[in-house]
């Protein structure tokens, strides 16, 4: 380590919550001072905090040669660490660029070719390293800027070189719609409210909750799908998104892949992401962001709805705000709700929660098939996703009052019950036994029923009753 990069880590283990409000590239740390810097890293994900306690016995140190690597080094503020994060970087890019011109210099003296990719890239870091000491560089005006176009997978919907979410509550048919689309995709078929055929092209289904024989195949093969041109993990629960390098490798292995799907999102977070904080969020989906931006292919990411009814549409994505944050378009996948068309109620409403690069787009039903084939309607429905999802919810509540009022019109016909038996005739009347035990918490809430119980084990009784 370098007297800059120990300063540097020293302030950050000091304050380890500069890590949310600086922007620091690991890359610019070698040997001793990387494994410090992951350290601090992993410690502040978990606890916030830092400990060089923790820290030395992880590097095989003592605690007091863990200090000594830090002897002499002061304490200085976040702006003086941004300068001295931009120093560092600056040096780290002066070591490559004399490595690769040394490394190119000795390939031309042997072969006497020129590697033009190769210049390139030193020409590249050149100008990077020009940018860190140019403080001009940092801003413009927008006559420098080119405008570009979007480029679309599904022009209006599904943006290329971007991430999109996939929302909605368990069981509405958001793998359903994700297959569906792998399959059009495969056969480069024109997609519901375009015209345009495309170049057939791959799609990698990551999905860890369905099962590739019984359950995903069969919906491929319904909706005529190219099977050579769907790719899938055999053991996806191995892949996370700390491993941004596998999809890299797949897609040079399959380059005409231009569409990702994880379904869904949070099984591949990692199990010591907090995804109800923002700054872990964030940490792994801006990878994923930039690696739709730097392959021009889309990613999408299954999502599911949490259940806070009363709060904007939105903010009920997933755990942190991070999620519809990255996101630039977020899809919702609900049922058909339309009281007057007694014709929807098998079909489903695909809507746009979210879309900032152009007007939300209309929402369009679809229809699943006993077959398992899925069936868009062209025409598009009058309805938004705002309207939609809180008319879902208010009949997710006015289902949840009929089986309250369910469950004491049974208690009072049935007082000497066990709990388990209560549970069995609300399953006979198709009320599912979540909707019954909410439906006893919130009477238990309101004094008006009473839970029982007694024994332990084997021996243990539980009993509901009115009060």
């Amino acid at each position: 380590m370098n007297e800059k990069e120990k300063a540097v880590l020293y302030v950050l283990s000091d304050n380890p919550g500069l890590l949310e409000k600086v922007s620091v590239n690991p890359k610019i740390f070698k040997g001793q001072g990387r494994d410090i810097f992951d350290e601090l890293q992993r410690q502040f994900r978990e606890s916030q905090s830092f400990s060089e306690e923790i820290a030395a016995d992880k590097l095989k140190l003592k605690i007091s040669q863990f200090h000594e690597l830090f002897d002499g080094c002061y304490r200085f503020d976040e702006s003086k660490l941004e300068f001295m994060l931009k120093e560092i970087e600056g040096e780290s890019l002066s070591k490559e660029i004399l490595l690769l011109v040394e490394k190119e210099m000795r390939s031309e003296l042997k072969t006497g070719l020129l590697d033009k990719k190769k210049n390139a890239e030193i020409e590249r870091m050149f100008k990077k390293r020009a940018d860190l000491n140019d403080g001009s560089c940092l801003s413009s005006d927008f006559n420098s800027i080119t405008k570009k176009g979007i480029d679309w997978l599904w022009s209006g919907r599904i943006p290329l070189g971007i991430l999109t979410l996939i929302a909605g509550h368990p069981g509405t048919g958001k793998s359903f719609f994700s297959t569906w689309l792998a399959a059009k995709l495969s056969r480069g078929d024109a997609l519901p409210g375009s015209k345009q055929k495309m170049e057939p092209c791959s799609t990698l289904l990551i999905a860890a909750e369905d099962d590739p024989a019984s359950v995903i195949k069969p919906r491929l093969e319904a909706n005529g799908a190219d099977m050579s041109k769907i790719i899938f993990f055999k053991e996806p629960l191995k892949f996370s998104l700390d491993s941004i390098g596998i999809l890299e490798r797949e897609l040079d292995k399959n380059p005409d892949i231009r569409n990702i799907n994880i379904d869904p999102l949070t099984v591949f977070l990692g199990t010591k992401t907090d995804y109800f904080r923002d700054p872990d969020v964030r940490l792994k989906l801006v990878p994923l962001q930039d690696l739709a931006k730097k392959r021009r292919i889309s990613i999408q990411a299954v999502v599911h709805l949490n259940k806070k009814e009363d709060a904007d549409l939105i903010t009920r994505i997933g755990g942190s705000m991070a999620f519809a944050g990255v996101a630039r378009s977020v899809l919702g996948v609900s049922y058909d709700n339309r009281e007057s068309d007694e014709d929807t109620r098998d079909s489903r409403l695909l809507s746009s929660l979210k879309l900032n690069l152009a007007r939300r787009p209309d929402t369009l039903a679809f229809k699943i098939n006993d077959n398992l084939r899925i069936d868009f309607n062209e025409k598009p429905v009058p309805i938004d996703a705002d309207t939609l999802f809180s008319r879902e919810s208010r009949e997710r509540k006015q289902k949840q009052s009929m089986t309250d009022i369910w469950l004491l019109n049974y208690l009072s016909e049935h007082p000497d019950l066990m709990s388990r038996e209560i549970v069995k005739a609300a399953r006979e009347e198709e009320i599912p036994p979540a909707s019954i035990h909410r439906s006893k918490r919130k009477l238990e809430n309101q004094g008006l029923l009473i839970s029982i119980e007694s024994g332990f084990g084997k021996e243990h009784k539980s009993y509901w009753k009115l009060k």
